[in-house]
């Protein structure tokens, strides 16, 4: 388990990285919606 934890890390930290990128996308929609 140990072993995995940096590549889950990882994972993580690509997901949160992606849900930033996604809610700044959201909102320059809606800025010009």
């Amino acid at each position: 388990m140990l072993k995995q934890f940096p590549a889950l890390l990882q994972c993580a930290q690509i997901f949160l990285d992606e849900l930033v990128i996604t809610n700044d996308v959201f909102n320059l929609y809606f800025d010009f919606a």
